[in-house]
């Protein structure tokens, strides 16, 4: 069963994220083949600087990506370098202290020289990495398909802890003041069709202890958790496939609020000022306040096809707010099949453009680098007659260039771009990494 297939049901909508289940099974988590950032409690107001390093996904812990910087260019970027895995990768990059760390659908979670992409180290899990790692303090943390968290240390990738958990890991995790979060785990269509393993009802979010991995508490969700946990001013928010938005206490996990929306909840919040920010595969994006988790807002993408039957939206990207706007990427099914960028008034919702097509699927969430909008498009089968590629898009919606690789492998980019100075480095479906240079 292929990805468009699952996408063909109501069922499969949750499945339109940022990877498919096609990847073979690795053995038990080992060491294999022979730089550093504090990890920070996140800002509420998105303050704009230039980004040096990219320690975990989204930036930081509060998901916040709009920078400046000299010397990006207008043109299509050329490649720098780019560095092979053995499978596709849905991961995105993080940059600490000039090492570049990225998971592998091979079950190989990789490091690598920034700057020339040589191969520094690798470590093997016992199945594939979706999610991105982060790094903070001499460590990198990720989970696995083999339901595993990990923490390595930076520079050698040996094995510093690793705690079970009871389900996929999925999500990426955020770290803050000595405490990784992370949510387990996916239940989708497409993760049940590849594996044959009866898992648990409930999935959750963790803080464990960075030093040691301990467990500091557990919530308890109705549904996986594949979003990232966004964390600012002691308050963890994190949605999930049970369709509730959750607001929790940094420190013990107690619930603060709770927020039931129209759909389960794949994109990871984005916490910009007094909002959270996030979409589900039920096409809408939503505002909620931070404080009370009262609903401010929610904008429907969801549009009724010639025959009246309604096409429904699937938003698995995480927004990017600059300057009032909220920039998110979405699939919009149908018999064309197509991917789609919107950009919504974080002011009160409404619809400002929207632009189309990108593949077939946006399922990267978006930086933007001086009033430009940088992701990737992917589509949901090999022989789709549509072209999926990175791209730059200005922030009223035209295209500046599109980036497109080629090869039989190729299936877009599913992975998030991280840009450090003028580089943008992505993760692509044809098993490689890739650093743009933008300048």
């Amino acid at each position: 069963m292929n990805r468009r297939d699952l996408l063909a049901t109501g069922s499969a909508l949750l499945t339109a994220g940022v990877a498919g289940c096609n990847a073979p099974k690795n053995s038990d988590p080992a060491p294999d083949e022979t730089k550093t950032v504090d990890g920070g409690a996140g800002t509420a107001d998105g303050e704009v600087g230039t980004a040096d390093e990219w320690p975990m996904f989204l930036y930081d812990s509060a998901h916040q990506r709009d920078f400046s910087s000299e010397g990006i260019a207008v043109e299509e970027p050329s490649v720098r370098w780019s560095s092979e895995t053995d499978d596709a990768i849905w991961s995105s990059p993080v940059i600490a202290d000039g090492t570049l760390y990225i998971g592998s659908y091979d079950g190989h979670l990789y490091a690598l020289d920034a700057d020339t992409g040589e191969r520094l180290w690798r470590y093997r899990t016992g199945d594939r990495i979706d999610g991105s790692p982060a790094v903070a303090n001499g460590t990198v943390f990720f989970g696995s398909f083999d339901r595993n968290v990990y923490a390595l240390d930076a520079d050698t990738g040996e094995q510093r802890w690793m705690y079970g958990s009871s389900g996929i890991v999925r999500s990426s995790p955020s770290v803050a003041d000595g405490v990784v979060y992370i949510g387990t785990h996916c239940r989708t269509e497409e993760c049940n069709a590849y594996y044959d393993v009866r898992w648990p009802e409930r999935g959750g979010v963790y803080a464990l202890d960075a030093d040691t991995g301990a467990l500091r508490w557990r919530y308890e969700a109705g549904d996986g958790v594949i979003s990232s946990p966004a964390i600012v001013d002691g308050t963890v928010y994190v949605g999930s496939s049970d369709t509730t938005m959750a607001a929790l206490d940094a420190d013990t996990g107690e619930t603060r609020w709770r927020r039931e929306t129209g759909g389960p909840i794949m994109s990871s919040p984005v916490r910009v000022d007094d909002r959270v920010v996030f979409g589900n595969v039920s096409g809408e994006l939503y505002s909620l306040a931070a404080a009370d988790g009262s609903v401010q807002w929610s904008f429907d993408a969801n549009q009724r096809g010639a025959n009246g039957v309604q096409l429904p939206v699937v938003v698995t990207g995480t927004p990017v707010v600059v300057d009032g706007t909220a920039y998110v990427g979405a699939m919009v099914p149908g018999d064309d099949i197509r991917g789609k960028l919107y950009a919504i008034s974080v002011a009160d919702g409404t619809h400002e453009w929207s632009e189309s097509p990108f593949g077939q699927a946006v399922g990267s969430s978006a930086v933007v680098v001086d009033d430009v909008v940088y992701f990737g498009s992917h589509l949901l089968e090999s022989s789709a007659d549509a072209e999926s590629g990175l791209y730059a898009v200005d922030t009223d919606g035209a295209t500046r260039w599109e980036h497109v690789v080629s090869g039989e492998d190729y299936n877009g980019f599913g992975s998030s771009p991280a840009v450090v100075g003028t580089t943008l480095y992505i993760g692509s479906t044809d098993g490689n990494v890739y650093a743009f240079d933008l300048g």
